[in-house]
């Protein structure tokens, strides 16, 4: 996914998300003490252009990452889901496995003020192997007629797939 970072969650409210989760039978193999989801995990919303206008979701990354790359609202950022089932050695084992598996990798493609990067990029759902333009639900569509370089994330020439 290619798109603008609407929101990035406080801890109140990644505990509030938590929180929710858990009450509604989410995350169980997670540990009860949200204290150490906040620590782990960072949750931020992107927008995107869907199609037939902007949508949004929430998606979630290590806090350590993020810490490192210290996102904001309004960047450009590519999310992709993990690659492989296979953690890093820091996430390989326990509890920390069950946090792999509900983040991925975001990384900014352009910040906020960066207008000449911005206008380089389509926003939108892309399949990771070929940069088809993808629906919200992960279907290919007949009106998607979107593509991108999977390598780069540049547009590719329009036509139907």
């Amino acid at each position: 996914m290619l798109g603008t970072v609407k929101a990035v969650a406080s801890d109140t409210d990644t505990e509030a998300v938590y929180r929710w989760a858990r009450d509604y039978g989410y995350w169980a193999e997670l540990p009860e003490d949200e204290s150490t989801f906040i620590k782990t995990i960072q949750i931020m919303s992107i927008e995107f252009d869907g199609g037939n206008g902007n949508e949004e979701i929430t998606v979630l990354m290590s806090r350590t990452d993020y810490d490192a790359i210290a996102i904001k609202p309004g960047d450009l950022v590519r999310y992709i889901p993990h690659e492989s089932d296979n953690p890093l050695p820091s996430y390989a084992q326990g509890v920390a496995q069950h946090f792999w598996n509900l983040f991925g990798c975001i990384a900014v493609l352009c910040r906020e003020d960066d207008i000449k990067c911005r206008k380089r990029y389509v926003t939108g759902i892309y399949r990771v192997a070929d940069g088809v333009e993808l629906n919200s639900h992960g279907d290919q569509s007949e009106e998607l007629a979107k593509r991108i370089d999977p390598i780069t994330y540049l547009p590719l020439q329009s036509r139907t797939y």
